[in-house]
């Protein structure tokens, strides 16, 4: 006997539904459904459209700000190394003690990855701070540059993790709302079991099959 999925995608739960809603306002009063009326089905498909937009408006938010995270990367490192070579004036090209209290602890290398450039960057303006007479202001080497660039690396950061954590809050509320639609037609179907016969034809208008009629096996591949 021929059964009725709910389908477990966006795009088939939404046209089920689509065909469900059509059936219960065409026929709903007649039958009559009680329960999963066209009014109930339209409220959660219009639920589950809405979250599914704002969800995807989420996503389509990461390019942007994540070019801006790398930018701001970009920003960091050359700060560190036009940094580096005035210091070099100061602290000599060769890697030593001296060197410590600038943030370049072992090597003169600048780190290449972000936890290291915001360690290096915050060494660096405490160390102009304190070292007045080394700053450079035709290179943009002072710790007011410094900080400059840390804020904006920090803000940059903290921009895409709150984009990842608003994605995903909007889409567990998206999958949420899918579910409540998925429970809605199943109890759909439920209840027309209960008013329409096994081969009432009145089943495809809400765009099930009638649960009496013979299922058709799937072609071989």
């Amino acid at each position: 006997m021929a059964n009725n999925p709910i389908p477990g995608s966006y795009a088939g739960v939404v046209l089920m539904s689509q065909r469900c809603f059509n059936g219960a306002t065409s026929l709903g009063a007649s039958i009559p459904l009680l329960i999963n009326t066209a009014s109930a089905i339209g409220t959660d498909r219009t639920a589950l459209m809405s979250a599914q937009a704002v969800y995807q408006a989420a996503r389509g938010s990461r390019p942007a700000l994540q070019a801006a995270l790398d930018a701001a990367r970009v920003v960091a490192f050359n700060f560190c190394d036009r940094a580096k070579g005035v210091l070099e004036f100061y602290l000599g090209r060769q890697h030593s003690a001296a060197w410590a209290p600038t943030g370049f602890v072992s090597s003169l290398a600048v780190p290449p990855n972000e936890a290291g450039l915001v360690s290096l960057v915050g060494q660096l303006q405490g160390y102009f701070g304190d070292n007045e007479s080394q700053e450079n202001a035709e290179l943009q080497v002072t710790a007011a540059v410094a900080g400059t660039v840390l804020t904006n690396l920090n803000s940059a950061r903290l921009a895409v993790d709150a984009q990842v954590a608003s994605r995903t809050a909007q889409k567990q509320n998206r999958d949420a709302k899918a579910l409540a639609l998925r429970r809605r037609l199943s109890g759909l179907c439920k209840e027309l079991g209960q008013r329409l016969g096994p081969l009432d034809s009145r089943w495809r208008d809400f765009g099930f099959n009638m649960p009496g009629a013979p299922s058709v096996p799937a072609l071989p591949q």
